[in-house]
């Protein structure tokens, strides 16, 4: 199994994310556990969407199982490891009770500027921020638990990961 989960089967799919139809919105609200399985969460990187144009407000959605930790924002990991690279990730939480998010207010009423989606890379640039999953897995923050890199299999594709979807907690199977 890939990194990447399809989301086209659920009934909340809308389309894939291109530059057009992302650039030039308003980011409303974030999620960092987006997507359901039933039981519990895939932890999809979500952003609520303003209505544009013909487009109704709707969630972009980044379908990467536990997606946060694989970002950095400005060169900072977005969530996981909180010491990676001896940077402090900009969501968290410690082992005694402290919980901080530095991300929500830097993209909340802000705009997407500009989205670029690879087939193992993506940036999107929103307000004065870059949110960047990098080509090189060796600049990404690693698995918590085993300490091994993020990488995708041959026949995971960013292209695909990146959707449009009704809701925040829609069920993928």
């Amino acid at each position: 199994m890939g990194q990447i989960i399809s989301v086209e089967k659920s009934q909340d799919f809308i389309c894939y994310a291109t530059p057009g139809l992302v650039e030039k919105r308003n980011i409303l609200n974030i999620t960092y556990h987006g997507g359901t399985y039933g039981t519990g969460g895939h932890g999809f990187l979500g952003f609520k969407l303003e209505e544009k144009n013909k487009r109704q407000s709707e969630w972009l959605v980044c379908s990467i199982r536990g997606a946060s930790d694989w970002f950095s924002v400005n060169e900072r990991p977005l969530m996981d490891i909180p010491r990676w690279m001896n940077k402090k990730a900009l969501v968290g939480w410690s082992g005694h009770g402290e919980r901080w998010d530095e991300f929500k207010p830097m993209v909340i009423n802000q705009l997407i500027k500009s989205f670029t989606c690879l087939q193992s890379s993506c940036k999107l640039h929103i307000g004065d921020i870059c949110l960047e999953l990098k080509e090189d897995y060796r600049l990404r923050a690693n698995f918590f638990g085993n300490n091994q890199y993020r990488k995708f299999k041959k026949y995971d594709d960013l292209r695909k990961a990146w959707v449009f979807v009704k809701k925040k907690s829609f069920f993928v199977y």
